[in-house]
Parts: structure tokens; sequence; C-alpha cells
């Protein structure tokens, strides 16, 4: 039962989310004020704030780009952003653009890794994306048998879902397409 919420809630979210942006805006402060207080108050019960202290055991994963294998432990010195992913997912490609601007301001304070969700998404649909959106030399990694595992263990299961971690532990968690303030203002509290 607890699966099924975890489901739901985030399409609820999602709808929210949705009839949320349909409200006119007449560039009056109280618009913003009210859409602003409507996207924290959804934040605050996202069912993934749940992961917010979890230790992330050590996992291997491959960067598709060169070919490297990584662990978690060899950031042990960064602060790492896993953003899960899909190459058909039109929020994912404004992300890739939001976490360029991460990764120029914060450089080598922070480890990006781009998780791919999606079994039918191949290599080169993943690099066809990348140099689309001028993606970052981040760690790419693909959906595969060796990162299941992981995802299912932190029930990274949809696109844009974003864990910041710090000394293995998750600081900051998010089910939805993250306003790119909400991920910087997490991550200036850690870096």
């Amino acid at each position: 039962m607890k699966k099924f919420y975890l489901f739901l809630l985030p399409i609820v979210i999602l709808l929210t989310l949705g009839l949320a942006s349909c409200v006119k805006n007449n560039s009056a402060p109280t618009a913003k004020a009210t859409n602003d207080n409507a996207l924290e108050r959804i934040y605050n019960i996202d069912p993934y704030r749940q992961y917010i202290g979890t230790q992330l055991e050590n996992h291997a994963f491959t960067d598709i780009m060169t070919g490297k294998s990584f662990q978690l432990k060899d950031f042990s010195d960064k602060v790492i952003i896993f953003e899960s992913f899909s190459v058909g997912c039109p929020a994912c490609a404004e992300g890739i653009r939001n976490y360029n601007q991460i990764y120029d301001e914060y450089g080598n304070k922070v480890q990006i890794i781009y998780l791919n969700i999606n079994p039918s998404d191949t290599e080169q649909d993943i690099r066809n994306i990348k140099q689309k959106y001028n993606g970052r030399d981040w760690l790419w990694v693909k959906f595969s048998p060796e990162i299941k595992d992981f995802l299912l263990k932190y029930n990274i299961v949809g696109n844009d879902i974003t864990y910041i971690v710090k000394d293995s532990k998750v600081v900051y968690a998010d089910s939805l397409s993250a306003p790119i303030s909400r991920i910087e203002n997490a991550l200036v509290k850690v870096v």
C-alpha cells in the first residue's frame, strides 16, 4: 500500500503543479508570491524528502562518455548531485541547462552524476542529448543492470529525481523538476 501512495503522490503533485502553472501571471508580486508559496507547500509534502538523512552505500558506476568506472567513495571530497533523466524528457533537457550553470559555478566542488533511467535509451542517444544541450563533462550513467539495484534501493524510478549527497548522506531530495534556485540554495549550505 505504501508503494501505491509513493506512486500516486508524485502524480497528484505534478497535476497540482500543472494547474498552478495555468494561473494567469499578471506580473503582479502577489501572483508570483502565491505561486512560490504553492511550490513550497508541494515541496514540503514531497515523498522523496523521507530520504534526507539516508546514508548511501558505496556503489560502482560507469561513465559512458569515458568508459571509466568509478565508485561513490571516489568523490568523498565533493558534494554529489544525482539527477535522473531519460532522453525523451523535455524537463530533463532543461535540467541539463540548469546543471551546466551549477557545473560552471561550482566546478571541482561538486560531482554531478546524471543517471539514465530508461532501458530503451542508447549510449548514442545520451551522447546526442549531451551534445545538443552542450552538457558539461559530468558523469553520464546509462541505465544498466549495474545501476538498477541502486536506482530501486533509493527509489529513483522517474525523471527529475534529485539527491544532493555530502559525506555519503542525502542532504536534499526532490522528485519534481526543482527550480534551479532551490537546488542552488541547498547546495550553498553544503559546499
